[in-house]
């Protein structure tokens, strides 16, 4: 599932569902291409923080065309 590497900062959930427009995610590395949960992520959530101590595996190309007033934050 796309979204098993992320979680809902206000409420802490392992993972997010189909809800649209969420206030900010935290992304944490899947240990395989992390690509699909950040595009994700971006796209559902106004804020993305990506802790410092995470490592993101980007292997796949990301099409953010479109995407207006999106962060993506280090934490």
């Amino acid at each position: 599932m796309l979204l098993s590497s992320l979680t809902r900062v206000t409420l802490g959930l392992a993972s997010l569902g189909a809800v649209a427009a969420q206030t900010g995610c935290t992304l944490t590395s899947s240990g395989g291409d992390d690509a699909p949960a950040l595009l994700q992520a971006v796209q559902s959530c106004a804020t993305t923080q990506i802790p410092k101590d995470v490592t993101l595996n980007v292997a796949t190309r990301m099409n953010m065309t479109g995407l207006v007033d999106k962060r993506i934050v280090g934490c």
